[in-house]
């Protein structure tokens, strides 16, 4: 079967339908009342070919090719063609749960909608398979990650610690295989084929986006593959949301090198990039080790006050979900964290999307602003009311994600 687009591996793209019995695991149809708000979701199955790399003598050699694969993403868009923004944000689902978390899309998506912006997400990590197919066996039964490594001789590394969070790989599938589904993805997005499932929308803006684990995917992504040519141009922006430098991945799942011992700081970045913590993981969880100054590219931004799940986005956007029940897991999802606070940080996420289209679309650099202050044992050093020093916080009063853009600019 020949590739469908020029300069990608992919072979099919093929619209899954969303029926009475049969939907989209994790749909906000209904709880982000999309239908009200002009928005319609679908969900297609990507299959192609993607090779498996590793890094020696720090070039990226090709270890394995052409491996098959068949892939979810899920798109969120305006129904009315002419609502369209010209942004389009790709999200690299988190999946540290087990299943796929959309958390960029919770945290901005009241923001997109108001602003008609098409949100793509594409699943990252082929341990969400299991809940996928617990969810609904028919509909999820073509996906596949397969590995093609199957000469059992060279499995010298036990199940458990492969890839790079213990328990979450696994030698029947290849974690290594996302690097080229997201690079033929960005490009398929870009491109006039007919197999492009936004071709209708027109040119646009292509922003990738991940929060927490995801957000190592993205250091990952920028570094070794965002740039592989000159003429390159996968992104226009990027943004890190509650990144956690500590769970980078490598190129595949067998090699363990240790994200501490790397230099995660992104040199070669030639695209905006808003880099934006809670106070839970600012300068923990090795996200020193990428942290850069602000640049002409990059800005990072600590958010004082929330912890890195917040009640909001965790324990009540998944209160009573079905969909999470179905596939094994309880109702209620309560985050990575015992006591998640409900600070509402999701107006500082969509002010950073509205400045990162403002940077990109109009050449208007968001401003720098103090770091929280840390002590010698990268601790957040806290006032006498037990409140971390510096750091962007959000104004006391009530306020719209517009109105918290300006937080973003000087007032001229």
């Amino acid at each position: 079967m020949s590739n469908i687009v020029a300069g990608t591996n992919i072979k099919t793209v093929e619209l899954v339908p969303t029926e009475k019995k049969s939907h989209p695991f994790g749909t906000s149809m209904e709880k982000c009342k999309l239908e009200e708000n002009g928005y319609r979701e679908d969900e297609y199955f990507i299959s192609g070919t993607a090779n498996v790399y590793s890094m020696q003598n720090k070039k990226k050699k090709e270890v394995f090719t052409d491996a098959p694969y068949v892939n979810r993403i899920i798109i969120r868009r305006p129904t009315n063609i002419k609502s369209f923004s010209g942004n389009v944000v790709v999200e690299i689902l988190n999946s540290t749960a087990g299943f796929d978390i959309d958390r960029n899309w919770v945290l901005t998506k009241d923001f997109m909608m108001r602003n008609g912006d098409i949100y793509v997400g594409i699943t990252s990590k082929p341990n969400v398979l299991k809940a996928l197919l617990r969810f609904d066996q028919e509909r999820y039964s073509p996906l596949s990650w397969k590995n093609p490594n199957q000469t059992p001789p060279n499995r010298k590394i036990p199940d458990e610690k492969l890839g790079n969070i213990a328990g979450h790989s696994s030698y029947e599938t290849e974690d290594g295989l996302f690097w080229d589904m997201l690079v033929d993805l960005a490009k398929l997005l870009k491109s006039a084929s007919d197999a492009n499932p936004i071709k209708a929308y027109g040119d646009h803006y292509q922003f990738l986006s991940g929060w927490s684990q995801s957000g190592g995917y993205l250091i990952r992504f920028i570094k070794d593959f965002a740039y592989d040519s000159e003429d390159q141009d996968l992104f226009n922006g990027y943004l890190s949301y509650g990144t956690v430098s500590l769970c980078t991945p490598n190129l595949n799942q067998e090699d363990l090198t240790d994200p501490t011992t790397l230099d995660l700081t992104l040199p070669k970045l030639k695209s905006p990039m808003i880099e934006m913590h809670t106070e839970s993981e600012n300068v923990s969880l090795n996200n020193h080790n990428s942290r850069m100054e602000d640049s002409e590219y990059y800005r990072v931004y600590d958010i004082t006050g929330p912890s890195h799940n917040t009640q909001n986005t965790s324990d009540e956007y998944y209160k009573d979900d079905l969909d999470l029940k179905k596939a094994g897991f309880s109702s209620l999802y309560h985050g990575k964290e015992l006591y998640p606070n409900n600070f509402p940080h999701e107006f500082a996420f969509q002010a950073a999307q509205h400045s990162m289209y403002m940077w990109v679309r109009d050449g208007k650099h968001p401003i720098s602003v103090e770091e929280i202050k840390v002590d010698d044992e990268l601790n957040n050093v806290k006032d006498e009311n037990g409140n971390s020093i510096g750091g962007w916080r959000l104004p006391p009063y009530k306020f719209s994600s517009m109105q918290v853009s300006r937080f973003f600019y000087p007032i001229e």
